[in-house]
């Protein structure tokens, strides 16, 4: 399930260079979406929870076709998994029977020991830890698996740089829940 909202092209503003200068790599994904850190892009994307949103933009920016551009985050998810790239879980066990998600043994592997790399997607829990990601963003840093710094789309209603400590957001309830690795050129 789950509804899947595309776009055109995106305005390349913020980075000051042509298409033909922009790249599919991790580093121009993360940049991208750096430069619009602090600002409520919910007018682009209309009324809508935008975290996938964002993440669809940067990605048409840099002209990456391997992220899902499913509107919804566990459908996101789901499309990436069917497309044969797994998910690296970092809790003890899946979340609960999920309508748009659930994976298979052979669709994630848990690996408390994954250091996440700078693109990675990171699928989060906004709430209550129980039913499974509902929030995205892109990996900017990491030290480990549950200690990571990301740049997250409808954050506070802007883009945001959040720090995880031990796979939460401080006194926000926000829990991490794993990622996946998009194809990247470079």
């Amino acid at each position: 399930g789950g509804s899947s909202w595309k776009y055109g092209n995106p305005v390349k503003f913020h980075v000051g260079k042509s298409s033909s200068e922009v790249k599919n790599t991790a580093e121009e994904i993360v940049e991208y979406a750096l430069s619009f850190r602090g600002q409520n892009l919910r007018s682009l994307f209309g009324d809508k929870d935008w975290c996938t949103l964002f993440v669809h933009y940067c990605a048409n920016y840099v002209n990456n076709e391997s992220i899902s551009r499913n509107g919804f985050v566990t459908g996101m998810l789901r499309e990436m998994l069917d497309d044969d790239y797994q998910f690296i879980l970092v809790r003890d066990k899946l979340w609960e029977e999920s309508e748009y998600c659930n994976p298979t043994s052979d669709e994630y592997i848990i690996n408390k020991n994954y250091i996440p790399q700078k693109g990675d997607l990171v699928f989060i829990d906004n709430g209550n830890h129980y039913d499974g990601p509902d929030h995205i963003g892109f990996v900017v840093s990491a030290t480990d698996a549950l200690n990571i710094v990301t740049v997250e789309g409808n954050s506070s209603n802007k883009v945001s740089v959040n720090t995880y400590k031990n796979g939460d957001y401080g006194s926000i309830p926000m829990y991490i829940w794993g990622y996946v690795r998009p194809t990247y050129d470079q």
